[in-house]
């Protein structure tokens, strides 16, 4: 896309060049010519120009694709629908909004792709019981409930893992971490 994009400028400005050159006008006056007002066009469009650039180098980089979840710098997840040489469009998944964000924006600021490096995801569940329960028997419990949800993936590579995490002023905290095996399936498994 962004050789497409690189000759529908370049190609007709080399042939109007041509053409000029061939009416027997002086190239050099009018590239001079040129030259200035690309200055003067580069500081009244310097955000365009910005977002421009930062377009061609998500184009390059590509560090995501059409269809990959984004978790913006807000919090916000939205799934990419279009990305541009201006903007990038995203759908945000629970607010059913389009968001149309500057590439500038994106290629400045911190943006986690969740689909990289697959779409399985670590989630954390905490449970607080009351002071005097059974530890070790609250610890195999809360195992044997995440082993039991099909969402979560128990494999010896990715078991759950039960972790007591704080005395809290009313409980005991506990916190399972769980992988799950496709993070559409986050909401079902927590």
């Amino acid at each position: 896309p962004i050789m497409e994009k690189l000759g529908m400028i370049v190609i007709p400005i080399i042939a109007l060049a041509v053409i000029l050159g061939l009416f027997g006008y002086n190239l050099t006056v009018i590239l001079a010519g040129l030259g200035l007002m690309g200055i003067v066009i580069g500081y009244a469009a310097q955000a365009t120009l910005a977002n421009f650039f930062a377009g061609m180098q998500m184009m390059f980089d590509r560090p995501f694709k059409i269809g990959d979840l984004l978790r913006l710098d807000n919090g916000d997840i939205c799934e990419v629908r279009h990305i541009g040489m201006r903007a990038t469009d995203l759908y945000n998944t629970f607010t059913n909004e389009m968001v149309v964000v500057p590439n500038n924006d994106i290629a400045n600021k911190r943006i986690i792709n969740m689909v990289l490096p697959d779409r399985r995801l670590k989630i954390a569940v905490g449970v607080g019981v009351a002071y005097g329960s059974d530890v070790d028997l609250v610890m195999r419990l809360m195992t044997e409930a995440a082993q039991a949800i099909p969402e979560i993936m128990d494999d010896p590579d990715h078991p759950p893992v039960i972790r007591f995490t704080d005395f809290a002023d009313s409980s005991l905290n506990f916190t399972a971490f769980m992988w799950v095996k496709d993070l559409d399936l986050q909401f079902k498994a927590a």
